[in-house]
């Protein structure tokens, strides 16, 4: 038979994020008896084309990824699709925001000199 069916979108995402960067993704579990696995994609912005992050099908609905540099954004965006064994595949999930630890340390104060004066 001719499976075009594809699997539901991943749902319940939620995120961990350490200091260093490091972002854990965690979602619930297809229940899809033909499920082959899934695929996360990332964006900059929530209004822009998302890429895929992960190197070809991620089997269990975990995944870690490392932001490198420092972004100016403050967050991440994430989506997933779900994939059967026949390569259909789902709907993107909804966006899950990811919010970032602050990295870049202020700018050093830049005074050159003071000068006291009384006015009077």
């Amino acid at each position: 038979l001719y499976d075009s069916i594809p699997p539901q979108a991943p749902m319940g995402l939620k995120y961990d994020v350490t200091s260093s960067g490091a972002v854990k993704l965690e979602w619930n579990a297809n229940a899809e008896s033909d499920l082959q696995g899934y695929e996360v994609y990332r964006s900059n912005f929530l209004n822009a084309e998302f890429s895929k992050v992960s190197r070809g099908i991620v089997e269990q609905p975990q995944f870690r990824d490392s932001l490198s540099g420092q972004s100016l954004q403050g967050k991440v965006y994430y989506r997933l699709k779900a994939t059967d064994n026949r390569f259909n595949s789902s709907l993107f999930s909804e966006a899950l925001t990811v919010v970032l630890p602050d990295r870049i340390p202020p700018v050093p104060p830049a005074i050159k000199n003071v000068k006291n004066t009384v006015h009077g």
